[in-house]
C-alpha cells in the first residue's frame, strides 16, 4: 500500500465517500508520493510509507501504533524525522482541500437538481422547525432579530505561512477546473497540479522568524478575502429568499451575521501585544 493507498483509506470516511471526492484524494497522495521520491529519495519515501502504515494499521485494529512508530524512527536522523512529519501533514492538508472542494461541488449540484435540503442548512432548519410546531409568526421574529457574531482570534503558532495558503488555493482552484474537463483534457491540469504539490512539498511548514501582531491580522483579512466577502452575503440573501417564499415576510435590514475579533486582544497568548502596538495597528 502506498501514499495514493493511504489518501483513500482517507476518502472512505462517510463524509468522503463520494467517488469524486475520492478520486482527487487519491491523485493528490499520488503527486505527494512522487514529488517526496523525486526531491529526497526511495529511502525516504520508503519510510514515510513505514510510518503511514503502522498508523493505518493502528487505526484499522483499534490499537495505539505510537511504540511501533517510535521503533521505527528511533535510529533515523531527527532531519528524516521531520520529512515524515511534514508528509503526514501534507497528506492531511491535501485531503481536506480536496474535501472543501467537493463541499462546493456538490452544493451547485444539489441546487441545479434541486434536491432536498440537506440537514443543516437553512431550508432544512427551517422545515424542521416547522414540523415541531413553531409558529411562523415567531420564526419571521427570529430570523429577523438574529445575530451570529463568528470571532476570528489568532495566536503567533496557529497563523499558517501564506505561501501555503496560496498553494493550497491553486490546488483547490485546479481541482474545481479539472472536475469540468472529460478524462482526455485532464493531463494540463494534472501536470500544474504535480508542479503545486512539489511547490507544497518544497515549502517550509514554519517560519524562521517570530510573528508580529501585524502578520495575525493579516492573516485574518486574507480569510475575508478567500471566503467570507463570498459567504456571509450568500447566507443572508438566502435567509431572506427563505422568509420571503416560505414565511411570506420581506426582511429589511437584517444583519444575521456580523463578524468579530479578537486578534490584539489576548494579551496572555501574545507577549509582543502591548498597548502602543494595539493603539498602532487596531
Amino acid at each position: 500500500m502506498r501514499l495514493t493507498e493511504w489518501m483513500s483509506d482517507l476518502a472512505t470516511t462517510p463524509e468522503r465517500s463520494d467517488d469524486a471526492v475520492s478520486n482527487d484524494i487519491r491523485l493528490l497522495g499520488r503527486l505527494l508520493g512522487d514529488a517526496i521520491r523525486r526531491t529526497e529519495g526511495d529511502a525516504t519515501f520508503d519510510l514515510v510509507e513505514r510510518v503511514r502504515q503502522l498508523a493505518v494499521d493502528g487505526r484499522r485494529t483499534a490499537t495505539s501504533s505510537v511504540p511501533a512508530i517510535r521503533e521505527a524512527l528511533a535510529e533515523r536522523p531527527l532531519a528524516d524525522q521531520l520529512l515524515v512529519l511534514r508528509a503526514l501533514d501534507w497528506l492531511s492538508l491535501l485531503a481536506t482541500t480536496a474535501e472543501d472542494v467537493h463541499v462546493e461541488r456538490r452544493s451547485r449540484r444539489d441546487r441545479a437538481a434541486r434536491t432536498p435540503p440537506r440537514p443543516g442548512s437553512l431550508a432544512a432548519s427551517l422545515e424542521r422547525l416547522r414540523a415541531l410546531g413553531v409558529d411562523d409568526d415567531e420564526l419571521v421574529a427570529v430570523a429577523g432579530s438574529i445575530e451570529v457574531s463568528p470571532v476570528i482570534t489568532a495566536h503567533p503558532t496557529e497563523v499558517r505561512r501564506k505561501t501555503i495558503l496560496q498553494v493550497l488555493d491553486e490546488v483547490g482552484d485546479l481541482l474545481v477546473r479539472r472536475s469540468e474537463l472529460t478524462s482526455d483534457d485532464r493531463d494540463l491540469v494534472d501536470e500544474e497540479l504535480a508542479t503545486a504539490v512539489l511547490l507544497l512539498w518544497q515549502t517550509a511548514l514554519l517560519r524562521l522568524s517570530k510573528l508580529r501582531v501585524r502578520d495575525e491580522i493579516n492573516e485574518a483579512l486574507r480569510y475575508y478575502e478567500s471566503s467570507i466577502f463570498d459567504t456571509v452575503p450568500t447566507l443572508q440573501r438566502d435567509l431572506a429568499t427563505l422568509a420571503a417564499e416560505q414565511l411570506g415576510h420581506q426582511l429589511d435590514n437584517a444583519a444575521p451575521v456580523r463578524m468579530g475579533s479578537w486578534i490584539g486582544g489576548d494579551r496572555d497568548g501574545n507577549p509582543f501585544v502591548t498597548a502602543p502596538v494595539s493603539y498602532t495597528h487596531l
